[in-house]
């Protein structure tokens, strides 16, 4: 099994392959799909795993606090002409 790119939108009674997206298929397919040019290669780079942090090692959490509340204008009760 070998894992491809689609290029093009494929659909079928197996389902429905979206451009873009990375299915895996046998070695015959995938070398028909790479040919006809509706796919292409994934190479799978070999990637190392993150080292995990020891929070006791200097891995302080950082903590957000939010800024205080703008102070905000009151209207004034309009009297009107002539007032009471």
């Amino acid at each position: 099994m070998r894992k491809v790119r689609m290029i093009t939108l494929s659909a079928g009674p197996l389902g429905v392959r979206q451009p873009g997206q990375v299915v895996e298929v046998t070695d015959e397919e995938r070398d028909a799909l790479v040919e006809g040019r509706f796919a292409s290669d994934v190479v799978e780079a070999a990637v190392a795993p993150a080292p995990a942090e020891d929070a006791t090692a200097g891995g302080a959490v950082e903590a957000a606090t939010a800024p205080a509340p703008a102070e905000s204008a009151t209207a004034k009760k309009n009297k009107g002409k002539g007032g009471a």
